[in-house]
């Protein structure tokens, strides 16, 4: 289709984006991506700090040493030096944190009450706090008369249970900007160690060092994306 002239669009208020003047694919759109820890004997030390949305399909995770597939992310640029690339921008209206789904109370607890998170556009920080005030709106929800179960989750496994900025307040992300939401362990003398029996689901080896890697969470970035049509 044809691109809409310019005055037509300034005229009738049609784009927000940065592709100005052309039609777009826009639509909600909820970015996702999942962390790995190495386990050693069983335990894993997590590290001091993870940059979420860095590693996009296609390219190795820094744990696992595999490439990424779309199940641990859907992001197809580095959110930390390109951002969403050229082709893409996204109207920021949440943020989401979810434990794994086999994580126990005592990991769970570890991680909840030792982490931190930090979102910033370019050099601008916009949010930090603990991951009780970032819902996901996600996880497992029942019953069982299966002896030892459990199943935590950040908030209620409901969407509307996320934090929502809306898109009143939403953040712009626009093509090219870079973004970094870094979750931090800073607890001294060393962050939280996590312990596993046997290998959970979703688990990994590293071709180089056979360590099973194991993804502990879930984040998510929520919002409406403009993606190019051709």
């Amino acid at each position: 289709m044809p691109a809409l002239s310019q005055d037509y669009v300034q005229q009738n208020n049609l784009d927000i984006n940065s592709i100005f003047g052309k039609f777009v694919d826009r639509g909600v759109w909820p970015y996702y991506d999942v962390p790995f820890v190495a386990l050693t004997a069983g335990a894993g030390l997590l590290s001091p700090s993870y940059s979420l949305f860095s590693v996009p399909v296609g390219q190795a995770d820094p744990v696992t040493g595999l490439q990424k597939n779309y199940v641990q992310t859907n992001m197809i640029s580095s959110g930390n030096s390109v951002g969403f690339g050229s082709t893409r921008c996204l109207i920021m209206t949440g943020i989401g944190f979810q434990f794994s789904s086999f994580l126990n109370k005592a990991n769970c607890d570890l991680i909840y009450n030792n982490a931190w998170m930090q979102f910033k556009i370019a050099e601008k920080e916009f949010y930090i706090g603990r991951l009780s005030l970032w819902p996901s709106g996600t996880g497992l929800f029942g019953v069982t008369n299966a002896g030892g179960e459990e199943t935590w989750s950040i908030g209620m496994p409901f969407p509307d249970s996320m934090r929502s900025f809306g898109v009143q307040y939403g953040k712009y992300l626009a093509p090219l900007v870079p973004f970094n939401l870094t979750l931090f362990f800073p607890n001294l003398p060393a962050p939280p160690t996590l312990t596993f029996a046997g290998t959970p689901a979703g688990s990994l080896t590293n071709p180089t060092s056979s360590a099973i890697c194991v993804p502990f969470m879930e984040a998510y970035l929520d919002g409406y994306t403009d993606r190019a049509v051709q």
